[in-house]
C-alpha cells in the first residue's frame, strides 16, 4: 500500500503491485481513511 496525494493533492491510499519486469501496476485506489491520516502526515506534512 502507498499513501500518496492525487494530482489534486488529495490524500489517497493506493494499492498496487510490481510485476517480474518491475512495472507497477496500481489495482485500486481510494480517499485516504481516518486510520492512516498521521503516517500520511508524517510522509507529506500535511493533509
Amino acid at each position: 500500500m502507498y499513501l500518496a496525494p492525487d494530482p489534486h493533492g488529495n490524500p489517497l491510499e493506493v494499492m498496487g503491485e510490481f510485476d517480474e519486469d518491475g512495472v507497477l501496476w496500481v489495482i485500486h485506489a481510494m480517499a485516504l481513511r481516518r486510520r492512516y491520516e498521521r503516517l500520511y502526515m508524517e510522509v507529506h506534512g500535511h493533509r
